[in-house]
């Protein structure tokens, strides 16, 4: 017989499906979450195109070419950071609806519904789309409390100094 704990670790969290748009806030200037940002998408995505679009917002792509679009966005209200993130899925709805759209035309041609079979290929392009956008969010909910400690501290040291 299995023991339950209760009360026992986090509660179990359901993983969300695409997610779209996220807000977060970070108690540190918008320039030092930026830099954080990047640093999260190049060292634990592995992202190497990461475009600058504006004086604090980027977009890169997650997946690969054909995988979810990241935007992300930072501005100030006062003291507080706030990262608006936006993950745009076009590629992956464009690549799902050609090669459905191909395995169709393959079945009508061949008289045979085993070319349809081939639409389940869409099934890892999709997975992999939602599963680098959750690993982002993970990711990012984990390292900006210590990104928010680790500036406190440096300003703490730079105080002190003076």
């Amino acid at each position: 017989m299995r023991e339950v704990r209760i009360g026992r670790g986090p509660p179990p969290t359901i993983q969300p499906i695409f997610p779209s748009y996220r807000r977060r806030y970070v108690h540190a200037p918008p320039e030092y979450a930026y830099q954080c940002i990047i640093h999260i998408l190049r060292e634990k995505m592995g992202c190497s195109k990461i475009r600058r679009i504006g004086e604090l917002s980027l977009k890169t792509r997650l997946s690969g070419c054909i995988g979810a679009v990241l935007t992300v966005q930072i501005s100030r209200e006062g003291e507080i950071s706030i990262l608006d993130l936006r993950f745009n899925y076009a590629r992956v709805i464009l690549s799902a609806a050609l090669l459905l759209g191909t395995t169709i035309i393959l079945s009508l041609l061949s008289n045979s519904a085993l070319p349809i079979l081939g639409a389940a290929a869409f099934l890892p392009i999709a997975y992999k789309a939602n599963n680098d956008a959750v690993k982002f969010l993970m990711v990012l909910n984990e390292i900006l409390p210590f990104a928010e400690k680790e500036y406190a501290r440096q300003s703490l040291l730079k105080e002190r100094e003076r």
